[in-house]
């Protein structure tokens, strides 16, 4: 039988596995955004003399992708992972 003190550990490493997915997939979001301004600023001065736009410009604020989202609203609420005690 699983003592009060296992159920604690299990669902403190849960929760912070679920926050460290979060983490991932902004990084992974921003990654993306990275390339694509990349794609646009090479794409810009391929064709020679056009206004340069900043980065912050082209992505106009972005939201987070539906994934990062997910697990952002997983990670602030531990019942939705299923922990079987």
């Amino acid at each position: 039988m699983m003592g009060d003190a296992d159920k604690l550990t299990i669902l403190v490493l849960a929760t912070e596995n679920a926050e460290l997915r979060v983490q991932l997939a902004e990084a992974q979001d921003l990654l993306v955004e990275t390339a694509i301004d990349a794609g646009h600023l090479h794409a810009r001065r391929s064709l020679g003399g056009a206004a340069w736009l900043s980065a912050s410009e082209m992505r106009g604020g972005r939201k987070l992708s539906v994934s990062a989202r997910r697990l952002r609203e997983e990670a602030s609420n531990p019942s939705s992972l299923n922990i079987r005690t």
